[in-house]
């Protein structure tokens, strides 16, 4: 059976429906940390599976409509453009699955200043995404450029989240594995800014032919965080004491 001859038109409708999955994926995620419910990991696990197989099959879309026009510059180009957006949806999609994964495990409700920040984090990725596809389905390249800069948000965010965590993770052990789960879905989200703007400097490429070369904010600074206090490594071995024991109350051996 002949295939159907694939339009740039279609490729945006496929990438539409596939947008709209991802961008549902997130904000379940979103909502999971928010209202927890056991319903949530079964649906977005199908959902996730619905936005793989939307990039595959958008993946060869885009190749066979490539090969169909290859002496348009402008259509391959645009092919290209639309199969890198499909790959950070898909991303984005296992990201957003994985938040689900960990927040389910949010039970004992320890640290709800912290959840509700990293809530606010993914609301702020969700409204991101948002706006990155309206830009890409409009074409609109001044659109691309804010979706870039708009990834500061989700890096102050992160910051602000990571420096909230680290003295808990000394003082309240107890806190240790709900504040560890925090971090990651922080971290997850983190990079599915990354992703946007990923996909924003490819949307910007496409329309201007141009690389976003102008400065932008950068607000995680996690990576140049050091210990205030190094421990010595003749330290005590006695955990409640910051205090070396004399040597002569050493215990004697025999």
């Amino acid at each position: 059976m002949p295939q159907m001859p694939v339009t740039l038109e279609s490729l945006f409708t496929q990438l539409a429906a596939m947008g709209g999955q991802a961008e549902l994926s997130l904000q379940w995620a979103a909502d999971m940390l928010h209202r927890p419910s056991d319903s949530f990991l079964e649906k977005i696990t199908q959902l996730d599976r619905q936005v793989d197989l939307s990039e595959q099959k958008l993946y060869d879309t885009c190749q066979r409509f490539a090969a169909c026009h290859a002496d348009d510059t402008h259509a391959v180009h645009a092919a290209f453009a639309i199969s890198r957006f499909a790959l950070h949806l898909e991303r984005i999609g296992d990201y957003a699955k994985n938040i689900v994964q960990r927040a389910e495990a949010l039970t004992d409700h320890q640290l709800p200043a912290i959840q509700g920040t990293v809530w606010r984090m993914a609301q702020t990725a969700a409204r991101n995404l948002n706006q990155l596809l309206n830009a890409i389905l409009q074409q609109n390249a001044e659109a691309a450029r804010l979706a870039w800069h708009a990834d500061a948000d989700l890096d102050a965010h992160y910051t602000s989240i990571v420096l909230d965590i680290l003295p808990i993770l000394g003082q309240r052990p107890q806190a240790v594995v709900t504040a560890t789960h925090l971090w990651f879905i922080a971290r997850n989200l983190e990079r599915i800014g990354d992703h946007q703007s990923n996909m924003a400097e490819a949307l910007y490429y496409w329309l201007r032919g141009e690389r976003l070369e102008e400065k932008r904010r950068f607000y995680d600074s996690t990576a140049q965080l050091t210990s205030p206090v190094q421990t010595p490594l003749d330290g005590p071995a006695n955990i409640n004491s910051n205090t070396p024991l004399p040597v002569n109350k050493l215990p004697r051996a025999g």
